[in-house]
């Protein structure tokens, strides 16, 4: 599981996958993902439509679908982007494109790319 806070508008959001992951640039579709944010103090969760949970890429830390990815150095640099695109995460309640997607989740207005005040990746078993 991943937890981010947005550095910009102190917004939560994260992810959780059952997928291992290691590198090498794949696609993976076959767990249980979801992304969550937190809106009026509520957890709210995004499912995925089985197609592209995750993607092993070694040029970000973090990348859930289309949902969000984790570029490294995410504290110092804006790298870092959300980006629903509907096909492999269905769009956060209430929405229905990305920019609307994107405020929802990171709280910038249509603004898709953020820096990360803190990011904490753990191990649920």
């Amino acid at each position: 599981m991943t937890v981010i806070k947005v550095a910009e508008s102190g917004y939560v959001f994260g992810g959780y996958t059952d997928i291992s992951w290691e590198s090498g640039g794949s696609e993976r579709k076959d767990g249980n993902s979801f992304v969550f944010y937190f809106k009026d103090g509520e957890a709210n969760k995004v499912t995925h439509k089985n197609i592209g949970e995750i993607y092993q890429d070694q040029n970000y830390l973090v990348v859930f679908g289309y949902a969000f990815k984790v570029a490294g150095n995410c504290n110092v640099n804006n790298e870092s982007y959300t980006y629903f695109d509907g096909d492999n995460y269905y769009f956060p309640e209430g929405t229905s494109d990305s920019p609307s997607a994107a405020n929802a989740v990171i709280g910038l207005g249509y603004t898709t790319n953020f820096q990360c005040a803190n990011m904490e990746t753990y191990l649920v078993e």
